[in-house]
């Protein structure tokens, strides 16, 4: 892990980090420790959540997936991919130089129960660093800048202390794994994994910050397609997969999700896993084995809108979460379609924004309502039953808290009253949230 960190000085403090550890010291001293074990690191976290980071990050972790060790040395013996997988997420110098977190953004690490049972907190806290801490416009970091001046002497023992707390993190989640490491079987929604995730709801912090969840666990064993299905069209796995999440019934907020299956083992079936989250209001980012995928940059605006869907047949109620990055881009963005099963739309595009209350919000990749088809992949499919038909393009314009907009589609004529597009209708929401 070690010699894949960018910097010298991130080299060194992780090392410290570790060699305190291993010599039985408690990670920081004066907010190391909260409720039941749990290791806190709070000194980069706003006192006022709202002027924080609009995005805060939990990583669920199986405690099937963990090899339980009582020493720092067997946790980087028994657990090493996790120690590397800890860094990727929140170190806060190798985490914000890749930009997978952003500045000062909270992360919670969430060991779950391999009998179904609430899991337990083991870290919270918020990511030491600044905007020149992030990766810039060209996608190169600034970070040598922090290690020179008093400043920068402050930042870089505020870094040092998390991460030696992070590391307490993972040496507290070890202490909860099992005695051997498993995978999880049978149907996915009635796993003990989900079980857990099910009974942590409380453990989620509410609030108006989006959500990214990376779960840990080896799904390997699940029923339903696994493995490398060679053609979802044949086996039906999105579909399969959304009946599935509709099982599952959680919440997952509109979040994000990050698969990640201990190293060696076969990733279930993409298009099943895709339907699965979508199904429970979250867009699976990335499902790999041993690493986490590359993440999303962080929103600097969330507005929540409440409106109507203008269908020929009569209006259907919805709800939008528009949120934009410093580059202008959607993400965390959201269209919900309401009624006995909700559908929730990811949504793609740009947000550009003449003021702070006049924004034009475009599409882009042609996805949007394919990201319910039953066939993913291949030329797009039109159907009644999927949510605005499969139409792939949509274009909003807010001014003065009014949102009007429409969906359409090249490929689609006539979709009844001689309109070649749905229309949109909203307002914010109180408080803007």
């Amino acid at each position: 892990m070690l010699n894949r960190l960018r910097t010298p000085v991130a080299m060194g403090a992780l090392s410290l980090s570790l060699t305190l550890t291993a010599c039985g010291e408690t990670p920081g001293a004066d907010n190391a420790a909260g409720g039941a074990g749990e290791i806190k690191a709070l000194a980069a976290c706003a006192k006022n959540p709202s002027d924080g980071p609009m995005r805060e990050t939990f990583l669920l972790v199986d405690a099937k997936a963990l090899v339980r060790t009582d020493k720092a040395v067997e946790t980087a013996q028994k657990n090493g991919w996790l120690r590397d997988l800890f860094v990727d997420v929140a170190d806060p110098v190798k985490a914000l130089t890749s930009g997978f977190v952003a500045p000062n953004e909270r992360v919670t690490i969430i060991v779950l129960s391999s009998d179904g049972a609430s899991g337990t907190r083991v870290f919270s806290g918020c990511v030491p660093g600044a905007a020149s801490n992030a990766p810039n416009g060209s996608g190169k970091s600034s970070v040598g800048a922090f290690f020179t001046g008093s400043d920068s002497d402050a930042l870089k023992e505020q870094q040092d202390q998390f991460r030696t707390r992070l590391i307490g993190g993972l040496q507290a989640a070890a202490a909860k794994g099992d005695q051997a490491a498993s995978r999880q079987t049978g149907p996915l929604a009635a796993s003990k994994l989900f079980e857990s995730i099910r009974n942590s709801r409380g453990l989620f912090e509410n609030g108006t910050a989006a959500k990214r969840f990376v779960i840990v666990s080896d799904l390997s064993g699940i029923d339903g397609p696994a493995g490398e299905a060679p053609d979802a069209h044949a086996n039906g796995a999105f579909e399969a997969g959304v009946t599935e999440g509709y099982r599952s019934a959680f919440d997952f907020e509109l979040g994000e999700v990050y698969l990640v299956q201990p190293e060696g083992t076969n990733v279930p079936d993409r298009a099943f896993l895709d339907g699965f989250f979508l199904a429970q209001s979250a867009e699976l980012v990335s499902a790999a084995t041993g690493r986490v995928g590359p993440g999303s940059l962080a929103p600097v605006s969330v507005e929540t809108f409440k409106g109507n869907a203008l269908y020929p047949s009569g209006a259907q109620p919805l709800t939008l979460r528009l949120a934009r990055d410093a580059k202008d881009q959607l993400v965390a963005s959201w269209l919900v379609l309401l009624g006995d099963h909700p559908q929730s739309l990811p949504l793609a595009g740009t947000m550009q924004c003449a003021s702070a209350d006049e924004c034009t919000v475009t599409s882009k990749n042609g996805k949007f309502s394919q990201s319910w088809s039953p066939a993913p992949g291949g030329e797009p499919e039109f159907d009644d039953k999927m949510p605005f038909g499969g139409m792939r393009d949509f274009k909003l314009e807010i001014k003065n808290g009014k949102l009007t907009g429409s969906v359409s589609d090249a490929y689609v004529g006539d979709v009844g009253n001689g309109k070649n597009f749905i229309g949109i209708e909203a307002a914010k929401a109180r408080g803007g949230q």
